[in-house]
């Protein structure tokens, strides 16, 4: 069975050739509202589609991996269609601090408050850097509304984590 981080790295191939180092700024920058790889992941699994022929490296500088550039083959096309085309499974969320929320009962107050003030921080500076990416995107160009698209996702999570953690600071639900 492929892995989806897989299909992340034919995708982002599939918008022009990468290092490793770069397919990873970029799930960070773009995704990271609702997708996250490691450097563990990416660079097995970019060897692993090596291997099977999905990519291919186009430059390799110094011998060092982060300086390896990789494009996407006409097979890794073949693939990331026929996955595109299955539908999506049911997404899972995991958010430690809901389930400490959940359990704040069995802590102090204040601990579960500086949870929160840690978690709204975190969230305001992606919100942040998520509007400081759309701005810098021409909203006109026809082949950037997928990913502003996904931005705006992104802002909106944002948008109502803070609002939640607001709730649960100011009007005392915890």
């Amino acid at each position: 069975m492929k892995t989806k981080t897989r299909y992340v790295l034919c995708g982002l191939l599939a918008q022009g050739p990468q290092t490793g180092y770069q397919l990873k700024k970029l799930i960070d920058e773009r995704f990271k509202a609702f997708w996250n790889e490691s450097y563990g992941q990416i660079y097995p699994e970019l060897k692993s589609m090596l291997e099977d022929e999905w990519i291919e490296i186009i430059d390799k500088k110094n011998n060092a991996r982060k300086n390896t550039i990789y494009r996407i083959t006409e097979l890794g096309y073949f693939e990331l269609k026929k996955w595109m085309e299955i539908k999506p499974e049911k997404e899972s969320v995991r958010l430690e601090i809901l389930l400490k929320t959940y359990f704040s009962s069995l802590t102090s107050k204040k601990t579960i408050e500086s949870y929160l003030i840690q978690f709204k921080k975190e969230h305001d500076e992606d919100l942040k850097q998520l509007i400081q990416l759309r701005k810098s995107l021409d909203l006109e160009k026809t082949e950037q509304k997928d990913l502003i698209n996904v931005i705006n996702f992104g802002i909106r999570v944002n948008e109502a984590y803070l609002h939640w953690c607001d709730e649960n600071l100011t009007k005392g639900l915890i």
